[in-house]
C-alpha cells in the first residue's frame, strides 16, 4: 500500500476539523455552553497559579463562548478575570496591540466604572505604542461615558500626555490641571502625584523652571509619604532634567544615576532606557563622547526591544549629536533621519521639531546653509506651535548663525536677540553660554563684532 502524502494528511485533517465544527454547530446552545465549561474546568484542574498564565487568553475565550451560549453568570465573572489577566500579560510582554484589544474586550463586558478603567488602560497601551490618535479616541470615550471622578481624572491625565506629545501645550496644561483637581478631591494621592509630575513637564518645556521644580518636588514628597516607590525613579529623572537646565550639573548627574539604579532594581527596561538616554546626553554635553556613545547605544537597543517608539526616536536623536561631535557625519545624518521618520510616524511634533532643528545645524555647519534654512523654519514653526520656549530659543540662536553664513547680518542679529532672550527668560544660562561661544566664532569668521 503506497505511503500517504503530506497533502493527504492535510486533507484528512481538514475533513476532521470541518466535521467537528459542523457537529458542534448542530448541538443546542445549552450543550455547547456545557462543553465550553468542561474545557475551562479541565484546564483549571490541571494548572494553578502562575502555571495557568499561558492559558489565560484561551480561557477567556472559552468563558466568552460559554456565556454567549447561555451559560451561567459565573462564566461572565471568570471571563472578566481571565481577560484582565491576559491584558496585563500582554502589557508585560510589550505587545501593545494585544493589550489594547484585550482591554477593549474587557470594557465591553464590564459595568460602567470598570469599563471606563479598561478604556483608560487601552488608551495607555496606545500611548506606549506611540499611537496618539487612537489613545485620544479611547480617553475621549471615557469622558463621554462616565461621571466617575477618579475614572475621568485618569482619562484627563491620559489626554494631557497626548496633547503634550503632539504639541498642544495649552490643552495639556488644562487637562492635567483638571485631573489634579479631581484626584485631590477624591484623595487619590498617587494619581495626583503622577499628574503633578506631568504638569511639571509642561512647565519645563515652556520654560517655567521654578514651577516645574516645585511640582516635581511636591509629587516626589507625596509618593514618599504614601510609600509608593515604583513611580519615584521617573520623578527623579524629570527633576534631574530641570537641574541640568538650570546649571546644577552634579546634582543632575547624581539624580540620573539614582534613577537608573532604581529602574534596574525593578527590572523596568523602558525606564532604564530613558535613564540611559538622559545620562548619555549629559555626558555628551560635558564633552565625554565615548561614555555618551556607549550609553545611548544601550538606550536605543532597550527602547527597540520594548517597542518604545517615541523614546527610541529620542535616543537616536541624542546619538546623532554624538556622531556629529565626533565627525561621523554619515552616521549622524542617518540617525537623525531615522529619528525624524519615527516621530512623523507616531505624530510627535515636539520630537520632530527637535530633530529637524538639529539636522539643520548639521547641514549649516557643513556648507549646506540654504538647505539648513528651510529645516530651521520648519523646526521653529513647530516649536512655536507646541510652546517649547527652550528649544525655540536654542534654534533661534542656531538660525542666527545660519543667516550670518548666508550674509544676512541684520536678520541674523534679530534672531540672535530673540533666541538669547528666550534662554535668559527660562534661566538656561549654560545653554546660552554654549550658543554664545558658537556665535562668536561665526561672527569672527564673518569679520564682524560679536552680537550682544
Amino acid at each position: 500500500m503506497p505511503a500517504s502524502s503530506s497533502s493527504d494528511a492535510d486533507y484528512r485533517q481538514f475533513r476532521h476539523g470541518a466535521m467537528r465544527d459542523v457537529a458542534y454547530s448542530l448541538l443546542p446552545p445549552s450543550e455547547r455552553a456545557r462543553l465550553q465549561g468542561i474545557a475551562v474546568a479541565a484546564v483549571e484542574s490541571l494548572f494553578e497559579g502562575e502555571a495557568l498564565a499561558p492559558f489565560v487568553t484561551a480561557l477567556a475565550g472559552y468563558c466568552r463562548l460559554a456565556r454567549e451560549e447561555g451559560g451561567s453568570t459565573a462564566f461572565l465573572v471568570r471571563e472578566r478575570d481571565y481577560t484582565r489577566r491576559a491584558a496585563e500579560q500582554a502589557k508585560r510582554a510589550y505587545d501593545f496591540d494585544a493589550t489594547e484589544r484585550l482591554y477593549l474586550q474587557l470594557a465591553e463586558i464590564s459595568d460602567a466604572a470598570e469599563a471606563g478603567l479598561a478604556l483608560c488602560a487601552a488608551g495607555q497601551a496606545c500611548l506606549s505604542a506611540g499611537r496618539f490618535d487612537r489613545a485620544e479616541q479611547q480617553f475621549n470615550r471615557v469622558l463621554d461615558a462616565t461621571e466617575d471622578a477618579v475614572v475621568r481624572s485618569r482619562a484627563l491625565a491620559g489626554l494631557g500626555t497626548v496633547y503634550k506629545t503632539t504639541g498642544r501645550i495649552a490643552d495639556a496644561e488644562q487637562a492635567f490641571t483638571q485631573a489634579i483637581r479631581l484626584q485631590r478631591q477624591a484623595g487619590e494621592r498617587e494619581l495626583e502625584a503622577a499628574s503633578l509630575a506631568n504638569l511639571g513637564l509642561v512647565y519645563e518645556v515652556t520654560g517655567r523652571m521654578n514651577e516645574a521644580e516645585a511640582n516635581l518636588s511636591r509629587a516626589l514628597a507625596i509618593l514618599r509619604d504614601a510609600g509608593s516607590p515604583a513611580r519615584i525613579p521617573a520623578l527623579l529623572l524629570n527633576l534631574a532634567i530641570v537641574c541640568k537646565h538650570t546649571g546644577r550639573i552634579e546634582q543632575a548627574l547624581a539624580q540620573f544615576n539614582e534613577a537608573l539604579a532604581m529602574f534596574r532594581a525593578a527590572g523596568d527596561l523602558r525606564g532604564e532606557g530613558t535613564a540611559l538616554s538622559n545620562l548619555g546626553l549629559l555626558h555628551h554635553e560635558q564633552g565625554r563622547q565615548e561614555e555618551a556613545l556607549h550609553l545611548l547605544k544601550q538606550s536605543a537597543a532597550l527602547h527597540r526591544q520594548t517597542n518604545n517608539r517615541r523614546s527610541e526616536a529620542i535616543a537616536l536623536g541624542n546619538l546623532a549629536l554624538v556622531y556629529s561631535t565626533t565627525n561621523r557625519l554619515q552616521e549622524c545624518e542617518q540617525a537623525y533621519l531615522q529619528s525624524a521618520a519615527i516621530n512623523r510616524e507616531i505624530g510627535s511634533l515636539a520630537g520632530l521639531a527637535a530633530v529637524l532643528g538639529n539636522l539643520a545645524i548639521l547641514r549649516d555647519e557643513h556648507g549646506r546653509s540654504v538647505e539648513a534654512e528651510d529645516l530651521f523654519l520648519q523646526a521653529l514653526a513647530l516649536h512655536a506651535r507646541s510652546g517649547n520656549r527652550r528649544f525655540e530659543g536654542m534654534n533661534r540662536c542656531d538660525y542666527a548663525r545660519c543667516l550670518l553664513r548666508l550674509g544676512r547680518i541684520e536678520e541674523s542679529r534679530e534672531n540672535w536677540r530673540l533666541g538669547a532672550a528666550a534662554l535668559r527668560e527660562i534661566g538656561d544660562e549654560s545653554e546660552l553660554e554654549r550658543k554664545t561661544r558658537a556665535m562668536r566664532k561665526v561672527c569672527e569668521a564673518s569679520g564682524i563684532n560679536a552680537f550682544e
